[in-house]
């Protein structure tokens, strides 16, 4: 469901509120963006409508329930390719764990898109 919601406040904000900035959801949250965000923090309202069958077994009918939703996205962090360099240079002795991270769910979100 989690998904859902990101998906619809992309779909709903990506032109006008998060000035067309690619991103990707990791599932649980956290959304990275390929650039920095306009704001450092902001409510959005998310409409989502769910489809469920009917109670009864007899019916096939469907009901419609819209459900809102308030997601504030706010900046965590901004994570830097030039460390990750360095460390893979040998040139830096710890890990940039946060930047490996942001790495692996950009490119596994690529695929199930």
């Amino acid at each position: 469901m989690y998904r859902d919601i990101i998906n619809q406040l992309v779909k709903m904000y990506q032109e006008s509120q998060l000035d067309n900035h690619i991103s990707v959801y990791d599932g649980r949250k956290s959304l990275f963006t390929t650039r920095v965000l306009p704001f450092n923090s902001k409510v959005f309202v998310v409409n989502l409508t769910d489809e469920n069958r009917g109670s009864t077994s007899d019916s096939f009918d469907w009901k419609k329930r819209e459900r809102e939703f308030k997601v504030t996205i706010q900046f965590s962090s901004k994570t830097d390719l030039y460390h990750l360099t360095q460390f893979l240079r040998r040139m830096q002795p710890d890990c940039p764990y946060e930047t490996i991270q942001a790495l692996d769910i950009a490119l596994r979100a690529t695929p199930s898109e």
